[in-house]
């Protein structure tokens, strides 16, 4: 809840994040003749933790449509249509410990190039969240459940262990994934925006 949020940053970042959603799902809804304000839909997290929206008269969205994040005083949203899933992940380009990057990253995932590249690190980190919500299961699983080795300079999807049972469980969709950088307008740190989606399985 907001008013439990002490940091005015962390308060920020919350409510941006949530009304980038609202106003998504304005959109989506205005699309099918439905008109809603933001003050109309209530942001709320199930037991689960995934995040769904209540719409007046008591309808729910989400059950993996609708993808939340922020980051540094920033908020993302991410919203699908029903036969589809999303997961997203919004993170500040920035140096990362060793000891993190250690546990983070697999062998697989890791280049010595990647030492002095905090935007691929930031990226990696990403990658790992926005699959981790696309799944429905955030990181209860391992940080190594979910790889993107590297193949050149670009990576490929790999589920293991707990994330591979999930992916199991909703039928095994090919899962995209798409990372944008984007520059700070007010100077400071630039962002990597990831966005992992997939069709569920018919």
């Amino acid at each position: 809840h907001v008013s439990r949020l002490t940091v005015e940053k962390r308060r920020r970042e919350w409510v941006a994040a949530r009304l980038a959603a609202k106003r998504l799902l304005g959109w989506r809804f205005q699309q099918g003749g439905l008109y809603l304000k933001p003050g109309e839909i209530s942001i709320e997290n199930r037991p689960d933790g995934m995040p769904q929206a209540r719409l007046p008269g008591g309808a729910v969205v989400g059950d993996g449509t609708l993808s939340l994040s922020h980051s540094n005083g920033w908020g993302a949203a991410a919203v699908c249509e029903p036969w589809a899933l999303v997961g997203i992940d919004l993170e500040t380009v920035a140096p990362r410990q060793k000891g993190f990057l250690e546990v983070m990253a697999h062998d697989s995932e890791w280049a010595e190039w990647m030492q002095t590249d905090f935007v691929e690190q930031t990226r990696l980190w990403t990658l790992k969240e926005a699959v981790a919500k696309l799944l429905g299961t955030g990181f209860s699983v391992g940080f190594w459940d979910i790889r993107f080795p590297l193949e050149g300079e670009s990576r490929r999807l790999e589920l293991y262990n707990n994330a591979l049972a999930a992916w199991d469980a909703l039928g095994r969709p090919p899962i995209h994934f798409d990372s944008t950088p984007e520059d700070d307008p007010q100077g400071g740190s630039p962002r990597i925006l990831t966005v992992a989606y997939a069709a569920r399985s018919r």
